[in-house]
């Protein structure tokens, strides 16, 4: 089974946006069980929960979000994971800087869609800026599922070899 870790700074806004608006995504195609889908960030503490504004605009867009508690990015973390999304162009450094044996599996969200482009953080800013942050998130990932879901097979899939199973 595939994994999908969603990273960006502090683990409240971008990427929890991410983890729910793709556990909704999937689940709405019938594959939700196919996929392990998580998020972490790059400068965050363990235990925080993500704010109003975020659960505000998910519900918005109907997407339900769980109890969310931030996690810092850990080695293990990032191992277990077979592809990593990352919320812009500082996290894809800092993730391949510290994580070099993994920097094959690490991209920017938009690169999904043939892009380049950061999900700029909405924090401390108004309503709209994380409508703003939510749009792109789900348009990255409604556009570029066919990718992700290549991907995160094929390194899933490389994954197993390495470990010596068959691949699933």
């Amino acid at each position: 089974m595939p994994s999908i870790l969603f990273v960006c700074t502090g683990n409240i806004h971008r990427s929890p946006m991410a983890e729910a608006i793709f556990k909704d995504f999937v689940e709405q195609q019938g594959v939700s069980e196919n996929w392990e889908i998580s998020s972490a960030g790059t400068w965050t503490k363990d235990g925080l929960p993500t704010t109003q504004e975020v659960v505000d605009v998910l519900n918005e867009l109907g997407v339900a979000i769980e109890r969310h508690a931030s996690k810092q990015i850990s080695r293990e973390i990032f191992d277990e994971s077979d592809l990593v999304l990352v919320m812009s162009q500082n996290h894809k450094e800092a993730l391949c800087a510290e994580f070099p044996h993994g920097k094959h599996k690490v991209y920017l969200l938009s690169e999904m869609i043939g892009e380049k482009m950061d999900v700029e953080d909405p924090i401390g800013g108004t309503m709209e800026d994380f409508r703003e942050a939510a749009h792109d998130i789900r348009e990255y990932l409604t556009k570029g599922y066919k990718r992700i879901n290549e991907l995160a097979i094929s390194l899933n899939d490389k994954k197993d070899i390495e470990s010596g199973e068959e691949p699933k």
